[in-house]
């Protein structure tokens, strides 16, 4: 499984400016090697204008849709804060009593040991009773959502 490190880490912030600096230095390197550019004050320009943009482009993305959901590596469980809630059903719930749900307005992967599960069809409600990982278990609820 691939480490991911914290956001806004200090290993997190070295690799972003690590990866802008290479990614400008080559694109400098090639402008010069094809004989586009050949002041070497205008590849640096090129190098830290890199830079910015990436350090922009990830703090922008991070306030228009930030990460919602804080699994660490080998977690399977989290006591998070879907658990107790309720929610509806996105799609059925089959024979193997797995389906989807939206709860906050997100989609998640649900399941089920109840036996009665799998009559549940597109917008009945249900309740959220736990997390396996990405996975929330769930149960029939009453109609009044």
């Amino acid at each position: 499984m691939i480490s991911v490190p914290p956001k806004y880490s200090s290993e997190w912030w070295a690799a972003l400016i690590s990866g802008a600096v290479l990614f400008g230095l080559a694109t400098a390197t090639t402008l010069w090697a094809i004989g586009f550019v050949a002041d070497i004050m205008f590849m640096l320009l090129v190098i830290l204008g890199s830079l910015l943009g990436d350090v922009v482009l990830a703090l922008a993305f991070d306030a228009i849709n930030p990460t919602k959901v804080f699994v660490g590596p080998g977690d399977r469980t989290h006591n998070g804060s879907v658990v107790r809630e309720k929610a509806v059903v996105v799609t059925p719930f089959g024979e193997n009593k797995e389906g989807c749900v939206l709860v906050r307005g997100e989609t998640w992967q649900a399941r089920s040991e109840s036996s009665d599960i799998a009559s549940l069809q597109a917008g009945d409600p249900v309740k959220v009773l736990d997390r396996m990982g990405l996975v929330l278990i769930v149960e029939r609820a009453s109609n009044d959502i």
